[in-house]
């Protein structure tokens, strides 16, 4: 019924697409994400961890270039070349 109401009214449904972000954005949602996910799992809900997972993401993000963002952006988590440096970070930040 709805497909039929779309094209009686003339638009076309489009499949949307996610907003373009600048690199550092894009890693730095995708970085909070990954952790808050991870720690989540470990600690439960109330854990005390978003705060580490802030300064981690803040930290590793000011060692990071364009690519290695897009790379994390992409993959939604940090790649094997910022793995040492996300780790690293998430130590100090503890």
């Amino acid at each position: 019924m709805i497909g039929g109401l779309l094209v009686a009214t003339g638009h076309q449904a489009v499949a949307l697409s996610d907003p373009e972000v600048p690199p550092e954005e894009g890693a730095r949602l995708a970085l909070i994400d990954y952790c808050v996910l991870q720690e989540s799992g470990k600690h439960g809900q109330y854990g005390t961890y978003v705060n580490t997972c802030k300064c981690a993401t803040n930290r590793v993000l000011k060692e990071m270039n364009q690519d290695e963002m897009k790379g994390v952006a992409k993959w939604k988590r940090p790649t094997s070349a910022v793995k040492s440096r996300w780790e690293s970070a998430w130590e100090g930040c503890k």
